[in-house]
C-alpha cells in the first residue's frame, strides 16, 4: 500500500522536525517547508517565509 505524501511546515526544528522524522521513518514521502535550511534531513525542503506574501 502506498503511503501518502505529507507537507510539514516549520520542519527544520522542534515539533515540525520531530514529526517529519517520525513520518519519514514510517515510510511517508515528506515535503518540508521552513524559513531556514537546517541540518540535512531526508525529503524535499522548500525554503520560504510564509508570513511574507511576496515570498510565498
Amino acid at each position: 500500500m502506498n503511503k501518502p505524501t505529507i507537507l510539514v511546515t516549520g520542519a527544520t526544528k522542534g515539533i515540525g522536525r520531530a514529526l517529519s522524522q517520525r513520518l519519514h521513518e514510517s515510510g511517508h514521502t515528506i515535503i518540508r517547508i521552513a524559513r531556514n535550511v537546517a541540518a540535512p534531513f531526508p525529503g524535499r525542503l522548500i525554503t520560504v517565509n510564509l508570513s511574507d506574501s511576496a515570498s510565498a
